[in-house]
């Protein structure tokens, strides 16, 4: 029983310092192509971080099938938050996945909403 804690302790600190990399370097590469005035390394940024959403979605719904170690609401809600929002909203459309869960169908449409306005405004 003490190696499926350790493991599940592991496992969920790996995710942390992955999904921490991530969106951080999909950051930086949306951030510089906002101060340098170009549209595709903003978008290849978005783009990042979108796609990192979806498959954690994807990971999260087999997961959830399997009954193995889940993604934490908390985290896909904060992915979601700073830049994944689109990836999270296709990944419950796609995989059917958090579709009845009031935090993701509340959230999730602000965020896509707020990013959007974002990247419009970044555009200029």
């Amino acid at each position: 029983m003490r190696e499926r804690v350790s493991e599940r302790l592991q496992r969920l600190r790996d995710h942390r310092r992955n999904r921490n990399l991530l969106l951080a370097a999909g950051w930086v590469i949306f951030l510089l192509g906002a101060f340098k005035g170009e549209w595709m390394l903003q978008l290849l940024g978005f783009v990042t971080v979108n796609l990192y959403a979806l498959l954690l979605m994807s990971h999260d719904k087999q997961a959830a099938q399997r009954k193995a170690v889940r993604i934490p609401e908390s985290s896909l809600l904060w992915i979601g938050g700073l830049g994944g929002a689109v990836g999270i909203g296709i990944g419950m459309l796609l995989f059917h996945h958090k579709t009845r869960h009031v935090k993701f169908l509340l959230w999730v449409p602000i965020f896509i909403v707020i990013q959007a306005v974002i990247l419009w405004y970044c555009k200029w």
